[in-house]
């Protein structure tokens, strides 16, 4: 995370749990087919936080990983 939006901004990214909390509404989708996003890699992604790309390396800020379940419903029923 210490190139592009840097290290600190990247240790906030994608705080689903504190969103939630806040009363935010989330509709997860895909980039496809302008970006090589697949919607189980992204649901992979928010449950795990490790990379679709590279799974070796670490989780990022593992506290905001979503269940499997909470990631399904946002891009099924909360995306309807």
């Amino acid at each position: 995370m210490d190139q592009g939006i840097g290290r600190r901004a990247g240790q906030r990214g994608f705080a689903w749990p504190e969103c939630m909390e806040a009363g935010a509404e989330f509709a997860f989708g895909t980039d496809t087919p302008t970006a090589p996003h697949s919607a189980l890699a992204n649901l992979w992604i928010a449950s795990m936080r490790r990379s679709a790309f590279e799974p070796d390396l670490p989780p990022n800020v593992p506290e905001f990983a979503l269940s499997v379940a909470r990631s399904i419903e946002h891009a099924t029923r909360s995306a309807a």
